[in-house]
């Protein structure tokens, strides 16, 4: 699977719940660290858990 097709918490979700037995690989180590940033900043925007201060 391409990480850089999954862009929504929705997508995640979805992905998750849909998978049993996946590896991700990003291309890179700091391509992975990016879109698990990318992907924790849209959650906590989405759910307001942590405020854009």
């Amino acid at each position: 699977m391409n990480i850089q097709q999954i862009k929504t918490l929705e997508q995640v979700r979805q992905f998750l719940i849909s998978t049993t037995d996946t590896t991700i690989t990003p291309p890179s180590k700091d391509e992975g660290y990016r879109w698990v940033e990318h992907t924790l900043k849209l959650w906590t925007k989405q759910t307001g858990w942590i405020s854009d201060n």
